[in-house]
Formats: structure tokens, sequence, C-alpha cells
């Protein structure tokens, strides 16, 4: 007799060898996988927990299993990560966003409200997360987003019209300030690659199936923060700010960084949910 496999089962025997891979969310991840497939939410798994699985459910699934088990980010499989309550397209052709990075958007937002800022600047948008994030709460808010791979630019451009701010959104091919067009910003907002080279094949295995060039940089990771450093003050307003995600550790080296130009105001940071320095903030000088 054939073994007849119910959502209980499969979700069960699923964490089981999620665990055994050492899939940190193993639980969680065989749910959103399973639910993903069958067009439920989370909580119709748990309902329908004794209906059999279609001999096809079970063949697709098995295929998501192994992706997954082989440590392919649950975002590039499901073609989606949630942000700042916002639901963003993305593949293997942007970062994934953390929720780190949603401090940034925060901080960007308040200053923006504080300021009445107009014109915002994102540079390396990637799947263009803060850009649009920062559009949605924003709604009289211009934007400008740049990133170096076309790639990224359509999947930014495609999340922008997918949350219906794309007529308030510029998508630029650029390498930082390239081919930004000189002019003023009320808001420079960046998450570029931070992670020093030397560290690749180090960390957590996912990260092999991000674009690299948007993890990884030269000088100990510091490469990018030198290059927006050194020409943003051009760009702000009177009362704009620069706003960097820094990675661990890098918070005093990215302050030096940024007095030694001796271009900018006020240098403060935002600490992230673990109490690191996470988010730069930098004022035009005075």
């Amino acid at each position: 007799m054939e073994e007849i496999w119910t959502i209980a089962k499969l979700l069960s025997w699923t964490t089981e060898y999620f665990t055994k891979k050492a899939i940190g969310s193993a639980r969680l991840d065989a749910e959103l996988l399973l639910a993903d497939l069958l067009g439920y939410d989370r909580i119709h798994l748990y309902v329908n927990f004794d209906r059999p699985m279609l001999a096809d459910e079970l063949a697709t699934y098995k295929e998501l299993i192994k992706r997954r088990a082989a440590n392919e980010p649950l975002a590039y499989i499901l073609g989606r990560r949630e942000f700042y309550k916002l639901i963003f397209t993305v593949t293997p052709a942007v970062l994934i966003p953390r929720p780190e990075t949603e401090i940034l958007v925060a901080a960007a937002i308040e200053h923006a409200r504080l300021t009445v800022a107009m014109r915002a600047l994102d540079l390396g948008t990637g799947s263009g997360a803060i850009a649009v994030s920062l559009l949605a709460n924003l709604p009289e808010l211009q934007i400008v987003a740049g990133d170096l791979s076309a790639s990224a630019l359509d999947i930014a451009r495609a999340n922008s019209e997918k949350h219906h701010v794309a007529d308030r959104a510029e998508f630029v091919l650029s390498d930082w300030f390239s081919n930004i067009a000189a002019q003023q910003f009320d808001i420079i907002v960046s998450n570029p690659p931070y992670i020093a080279a030397a560290e690749r094949g180090k960390l957590q295995p996912e990260l092999r199936y991000e674009p690299q060039s948007a993890l990884y940089a030269d000088d100990d990771g510091l490469c990018c923060y030198r290059a927006i450093l050194a020409n943003a003050h051009a760009y702000l307003s009177t009362k704009g700010k620069l706003f960097l995600e820094v990675g661990c550790n890098q918070a005093a080296a990215v302050k030096e960084i940024a007095r030694s130009i001796n271009k900018y105001g006020n240098v403060e940071f935002i600490k992230d949910y673990a109490g690191i320095d996470r988010v730069l903030i930098v004022s035009a000088a005075g």
C-alpha cells in the first residue's frame, strides 16, 4: 500500500531533515515552503493538517526541500522578502533585504518628516527596498536610485511599480556617483558592501548565493565608505543628511573616514537590535 503523506506528516519529516542539515529555522522554513506551494497562509496548514498531499505536490515540494537543504536562501526560493512591512520581489541578482537595514529607513523617514525633505538619493539600490520604502512612507518625496547592476535596477524598477511609487523614482546605472547629475539631495542613503574580502567563504553558506559584489569590499570592507564619503558632501542640501549602514566593528573606522574628509558637520550612530552601531548619520557641513 502506498504511503500517505499528510501536511502534518510532511512538515514533521521536513523539519527533522532540515535540522539534520543545520538549517537554523527548520520548522518555519518547512511551513513557508509548503504554504507557498499550496497557496495557503501558514494558519491554513494547521487547519488542514490531515489533508493528503497529491503526487505532483510532493514532487514539487521535494525539489524545494533540496534547494533549501543546499543552503539556497528561502527568499530566493520564494522569490520575495518582506521589508519594512512591504513585500519585495528578490532574485539572485539582488541582495536580500535584512532587518537591520530597516533601522536606516526609519531614521531617514524621521529626518525627512522633521525637515520636509523632498529629494533623496539611494546609492547601490539593489532590490529597491530602501528607496521604495522611503517613497511608500513619504508621499511628497522624489528619489534617484543608482546601481552598478542593470539586472538589479530591473528588479528595483519592478518593485517600485509593484508598490505604485514608480512615478516618483528615477533609476540610474551608476557606480556610486559616477552617473548622478550634479544636484542637491535632502537625504542620501546607502547600504554598501562592507564585508572584508578576506572573509569570503568563511561566513554562513547562504551568502554564496547572493551577488558577491553587493556583499564584499576591499580595504577591510571600507573601500565603499571611502568612495561614498569622498563625494556625498557635494550632493547634500544645506539641511541634508547621509545615512550609511555599517558592519560590525566598523563604526570607529567609518567615523574617522568621515571626519578626515573635513566636509561634514555632526557625526552620529544609531544602534541595531544587538546594541551594535549600525547606521552612520552625517550632516552637511554647517
